[in-house]
């Protein structure tokens, strides 16, 4: 069974209408490609990725036990940053759909925006030429922390983790840090 049509049967597309396939991009570690579905009223869609191991070995399949290693811990790795991701906000996380073992595909709900890099370039380059630019760009980066503080939060809360319990007291690491360098010899105010 081809990859399409097991993201068919798993009915990750809503609606009706014509199935897209866009052709596949290879890349150094993945190749990848969407599928869309696309009515007359909304479209739906999913990005295939399947990870490669080696480099050197440019085909899209078969893939070896290693790449289906890489490909199982990278759908772990996002499903777990989907679940600590904070839901609130305006920056949102790639929503994994599914894993095709057979095939060491990761399924993801696919977005419909703008590539951010580029409207920041425009706004920037705007500004360098007098023609102002836009405050939008720093909104945009404080959102971008808020979700990446939230994400750090709920995951180091899950795992009993604070600022305190990794650092231990600041100010007794630094002594022992300034204790180190003295007996190495090295010129450390006191």
């Amino acid at each position: 069974m081809a990859i399409a049509e097991w993201v068919e049967d798993q009915g990750f597309l809503s609606g009706h209408g014509e199935l897209v396939v866009h052709p596949w991009q290879v890349l150094d570690f993945s190749s990848v490609y969407s599928i869309e579905r696309v009515g007359p009223d909304a479209r739906s869609g999913v990005f295939v990725k399947v990870p490669k191991a080696d480099v050197e070995h440019r085909t899209v399949l078969p893939t070896g036990e290693r790449d289906r290693e890489m490909a199982e811990e990278e759908f772990r790795s996002l499903r777990y940053v989907e679940k600590h991701w904070p839901t609130e906000g305006e920056v949102r996380y790639v929503q994994p759909l599914g894993f095709c073992r057979r095939h060491s595909a990761i399924v993801t709900r696919r977005s419909y925006g703008r590539d951010m890099f580029w409207t920041w370039r425009h706004h920037d380059l705007r500004r360098r030429i007098g023609l102002g630019g836009s405050d939008s760009v720093r909104g945009w980066f404080a959102n971008l922390g808020r979700g990446l503080r939230g994400y750090h939060d709920a995951s180091s809360r899950e795992q009993g983790r604070t600022i305190e319990s990794e650092l231990g007291d600041p100010v007794a690491k630094i002594a022992r840090s300034i204790s180190r360098l003295r007996s190495f010899g090295a010129l450390v105010a006191g």
